[in-house]
């Protein structure tokens, strides 16, 4: 897994709490943005996902974000 104090995460990914107790779908948008696929909210940075108790992230196909956001 990657840290989000070290890396911006990129594409779609599985953002992890930093205490292992849950995980969501994040992909990214082509303004900077991110957006919760699952709770379908947008995030505004990078830097929320620190402020969410979120520590770790892992890349996985875009096909996951299209699959989630048709639900």
């Amino acid at each position: 897994m990657k840290c989000f104090y070290t890396e911006k995460p990129e594409g779609t990914f599985f953002a992890v709490y930093s205490d292992l107790s849950g995980a969501h779908l994040f992909t990214e948008l082509d303004d900077g943005k991110y957006f919760n696929c699952s709770d379908k909210f947008e995030v505004p940075d990078h830097d929320w996902f620190q402020d969410a108790g979120y520590l770790w992230f892992f890349n996985v196909d875009e096909t996951y974000a299209k699959q989630a956001m048709d639900y």
